[in-house]
C-alpha cells in the first residue's frame, strides 16, 4: 500500500493538449469531491496509451472527462480506505474494571499497547484507535466504572499517524 498521499497525473505517451488538460481536470476535479464526498488523497493516473478517435468533435473532451471520472470511481470502490487522525490514549481504571474497559475498546477497535498496574489498585492502559471510534467512549467509561475511570486522548493527523476507518 502506499504510504504517501501525492496525487498526479504522469503522461508516458504523446497526447494533444486538449486531451491532456480533459484527462487532468477530470482527474483533479474527481479528487475534489470522491466517490463519496470526501477528498481522495494518494492516488495516480498514469496514461501509459491513448489513441485518438476518427472523429474529434466538440463532444469528445467532454466524453474523455466523464470516461476517466467513471473509471477512477469504479476503481477508487474497491481499492481504497477511508482514513482519519488516531487517538492515542491513556485510561486509568479500578483493576476489577480492566476487562469490561478491554472489552468496549475492542468493540472500538482500539489496540491496547500497554497495561500496567498503578498505585491504589489502579491499571493505567496505554493504546490507540481511530477518533471516530473513540467519540463516546469517556462517558461509557465513566458509566461503566461508576465514575472511578478516567480517559486523556492526543488526536494526531499525519502523513504517518493515522488510521484506517470503517465503512
Amino acid at each position: 500500500a502506499r504510504t504517501d498521499f501525492d496525487n498526479r497525473v504522469v503522461f508516458n505517451t504523446e497526447v494533444e493538449s486538449a486531451v491532456k488538460t480533459s484527462i487532468e481536470s477530470a482527474f483533479y476535479e474527481f479528487l475534489t469531491h470522491g466517490w463519496n464526498g470526501n477528498p481522495v488523497l494518494g492516488l495516480g493516473l498514469k496514461v501509459d496509451s491513448y489513441d485518438a478517435p476518427e472523429e474529434f468533435n466538440e463532444h469528445t473532451l467532454s466524453l474523455i472527462k466523464v470516461s476517466i471520472i467513471s473509471g477512477i470511481k469504479s476503481y477508487i470502490q474497491s481499492n481504497s480506505a477511508t482514513i482519519g487522525p488516531t487517538g492515542h490514549f491513556e485510561i486509568i481504571v479500578p483493576q476489577n474494571h480492566v476487562g469490561t474497559v478491554i472489552s468496549l475498546l475492542n468493540k472500538r477497535s482500539a489496540r491496547v499497547h500497554s497495561l500496567e498496574v498503578i498505585e491504589d489498585n489502579r491499571s493505567l492502559l496505554k493504546g490507540e484507535a481511530a477518533c471516530e471510534n473513540l467519540l463516546g467512549f469517556t462517558g461509557a467509561l465513566r458509566n461503566m466504572t461508576q465514575g472511578k475511570g478516567s480517559v486523556t486522548i492526543n488526536i494526531a493527523f499525519s502523513f504517518r499517524d493515522y488510521s484506517e476507518l470503517s465503512d
